[in-house]
């Protein structure tokens, strides 16, 4: 009776914690994008040149930040813009892109996602077009 108590107690000590701290970990709040603040400000050419020179080094500082960037747009494409020389931005749903247009200066805020080597393109998503 007594060992079965103490085994009882502990499974307890132990599954409790565990059920509270992942109740917690799929209940905590989203990342607000439209109310942070940009961590660092390129031109777009400046941000692809840092990642051609070294992208492990740029991956450590950019990716997951939100970055002001300023370019010219070369491709629309639905919810989402290419700035020369290579910056794919997937536009938050609360975004309209009827206003822009191909050859446009725009400046934007994201958050930074990856690298791609062989497009040679930063891939950004959660952008918003700044005034």
């Amino acid at each position: 009776m007594k060992k079965s108590r103490v085994i009882a107690t502990m499974l307890l000590s132990i599954i409790l914690p565990a059920g509270i701290f992942v109740y917690y970990q799929f209940n905590k709040p989203h990342r607000d994008f439209s109310a942070e603040e940009a961590a660092y400000t390129f031109n777009a050419e400046e941000l692809v040149k840092a990642y051609q020179q070294d992208p492990s080094l740029s991956d450590s500082l950019y990716v997951d930040q939100l970055v002001a960037v300023s370019g010219e747009i070369s491709q629309l494409k639905e919810n989402a813009l290419l700035l020369s020389p290579g910056i794919y931005l997937s536009l938050d749903s609360t975004q309209s892109m009827d206003a822009l247009l191909v050859g446009q200066q725009i400046n934007l805020v994201g958050r930074v996602l990856s690298y791609d080597p062989l497009f040679e393109e930063v891939k950004m998503d959660n952008a918003r077009i700044q005034n």
